[in-house]
């Protein structure tokens, strides 16, 4: 099932329950002899039936039940031809087709292919930049595998495919596309505007800033590099994913693209 689907049936779903509730609530309006008192008992039962839409659907996008609901309808196999579909296209593209003769085997070219899209993603532009930061935030919200893996680099497909299986074809298919454009911009070796190591610390400083209490705990993660432990690799990887999102554009857009390079 797809995002758009899921939130049509969402949306029928909280309306059809709003709808009953409304109906319920003004039956008992009708015993009110007063005329002000049954135009009270109308105006309370808009209201609830109107509070009970929004909390239905506010509920239902909530990334524990929307990714939970997505994934019973999304089975792992599906993304997993996703990814090989995708791959398989990549593959048919002249410029690698004829970068893929010199590779002897699958395995070389499925990693061939991996290290441009990562060396890649620090040529994206701003806007692509953003998306991958996003999604990658999504990713992380709904699989602590992958979240601790965008940290200490021991992150497997078949973890990122269970992701996405929570998340959903249209997310998964932002990914794709995002991770296409990386691997044809490393292989065209597009120019790009490098960031350094000091654009990073700018954008740490800033998010530190703002921790308050735990800044000696990023201090102490960011020691320890991929070493912490899972659950503070977890954490540290959200701080520089979700933080890094609120710094402004000019500060983000060298702190993103340092972090694409790492």
């Amino acid at each position: 099932m797809s995002e758009r689907i899921y939130n049509i049936i969402l949306l029928s779903i909280a309306g059809a329950i709003s709808r009953l509730i409304y109906v319920l609530l003004t039956r008992n309006s009708k015993t009110n002899e007063s005329v002000t008192g049954r135009k009270l008992d109308i105006k309370i039962s808009s209201f609830a039936a109107s509070l009970t839409f929004l909390v239905i659907c506010v509920a239902g996008k909530s990334s524990d039940i929307n990714g939970y609901f997505l994934s019973k309808f999304i089975p792992d196999y599906v993304i997993k031809e996703r990814f090989a579909t995708n791959m398989n296209a990549l593959m048919r593209l002249p410029p690698l087709k004829r970068k893929f003769r010199e590779l002897k085997t699958t395995s070389e070219v499925r990693r061939y292919v991996y290290e441009l899209a990562e060396k890649g993603m620090k040529r994206l532009d701003y806007v692509d930049l953003e998306k991958w930061n996003r999604i990658r935030a999504q990713l992380a919200s709904v699989s602590p595998k992958v979240c601790t893996g965008f940290w200490n680099g021991k992150l497997t497909e078949d973890d990122l495919i269970a992701a996405f299986s929570r998340l959903g074809e249209d997310v998964a298919g932002q990914w794709f596309a995002i991770t296409n454009a990386a691997v044809a911009a490393e292989f065209d070796e597009q120019r790009y505007a490098a960031a350094s190591a000091e654009d990073f610390s700018k954008g740490l400083q800033l998010i530190a800033s703002h921790l308050e209490k735990d800044k000696e705990k990023m201090t102490r993660i960011l020691d320890l590099g991929g070493n912490a432990n899972d659950e503070d690799s977890c954490w540290i990887m959200r701080v520089l994913i979700n933080e890094g999102e609120k710094l402004d554009k000019g500060i983000k857009e060298k702190y993103l693209r340092y972090l694409a390079t790492k």
